[in-house]
């Protein structure tokens, strides 16, 4: 639990243990994308490997063309692995041209406990920390356009009558918490429930991290904990002099 203004920790709670982190892998992909590409400008061919992901997609389609607007939107609002394979291939050419890109950053913004392996985070031998996790996405919110992206609620592309084409932000917690600016959510069974929200009130934002959390219908628990944090978040900078409360990782 940090507070989005300076990156101070509000709350910690085993926060340096290494796990995976499944689609919240996404943050860094959409990160290396809009360093490289900050218009998100131009159109990319798909390719056979990118089009074959699975379980979670939009339903790219071999040799079709798609913009990198449009794939960002599947990335970070439905989490498509498709778009992310594909985003990776345009950038670097390949997955493993991309994967050293995204390790190369995350040294570079010394996140220790962070390991990718996959720019969509199905791979599992990918891991992070809750509180590398929440530095990166501080990062990321700085940039505006992925600020836009993760906030916005539906997005609508073009493509063939097989491909999903109305897409929705998979993070409710959009549609349940005030303020909410949004952020990524994500799943995998050797992760656990994944939750990243951030949130604007009263002058204030704060971003809380939920990692591993188990499975719950319409994943109660992780949304839950998730709201406890954020509250837990304003309450305390609401105060004339707020409270830091870390309990060791």
């Amino acid at each position: 639990m940090i507070d989005l203004a300076d990156g101070s920790v509000l709350f910690a709670h085993r926060a340096g243990q290494p796990r995976p982190i499944a689609s919240i892998t996404k943050v860094m992909t959409a990160l290396i994308v809009l360093e490289r590409n900050p218009r998100l400008a131009g159109t990319v061919r798909v390719s056979r490997i990118a089009a074959r992901q699975e379980p979670t997609k939009i339903g790219l389609r071999r040799g079709q063309r798609i913009s990198v607007n449009d794939l960002m939107y599947g990335l970070l609002l439905w989490s498509g692995n498709d778009a992310a394979v594909a985003l990776a291939e345009h950038v670097a050419g390949s997955v493993p041209a991309f994967l050293r890109l995204m390790n190369a950053k995350a040294g570079s913004l010394g996140l220790e406990h962070t390991r990718f392996a996959s720019p969509s985070g199905l791979n599992d031998r990918g891991v992070s920390t809750a509180r590398d996790v929440a530095v990166l996405a501080r990062i990321a919110l700085r940039n505006h356009l992925f600020a836009d992206l993760v906030h916005t609620r539906r997005h609508r592309i073009r493509g063939p009558r097989t491909q999903l084409h109305r897409l929705r932000n998979l993070n409710r917690l959009l549609d349940s918490y005030p303020g909410a600016l949004g952020v990524k959510t994500g799943y995998t069974r050797a992760s656990g429930e994944c939750v990243v929200g951030a949130a604007r009130l009263h002058g204030h934002a704060v971003l809380a991290v939920v990692l591993g959390e188990p499975l719950t219908p319409l994943w109660r628990r992780a949304y839950a904990d998730t709201t406890k944090l954020l509250d837990f978040g304003f309450a305390h900078l609401s105060l004339p002099h707020p409270l830091r409360v870390a309990h060791p990782a």
